[in-house]
C-alpha cells in the first residue's frame, strides 16, 4: 500500500487497526469508500504478485 500523502496514511492505519478491532468489536464500522479503495490497492497487490511468481516460475523452469 502506498504511503505518500497523509491520506493513504491514515487509511493503512486504519486498515491495520480494523484488522485487529474488527475481531472484538461487535460494531466496528468503516465507510463504502475506504472498503473501495483498500479493494483496489489488494486487487494492485495481487497483481504484483502473481507477476512476481509467474516469473519467479519461468525462471525455474528455464534453470532446469
Amino acid at each position: 500500500f502506498p504511503l505518500l500523502t497523509k491520506e493513504q496514511k491514515a487509511l493503512f492505519e486504519h486498515l491495520n487497526k480494523a484488522y485487529i478491532d474488527a475481531r472484538y468489536r461487535l460494531h466496528y464500522a468503516v465507510t463504502e469508500e475506504q472498503i473501495a479503495y483498500w479493494l483496489g490497492e489488494c486487487k494492485r497487490l495481487m497483481a504484483l504478485v502473481k507477476i512476481a511468481c509467474l516469473t519467479h516460475l519461468t525462471e525455474l523452469k528455464e534453470a532446469a
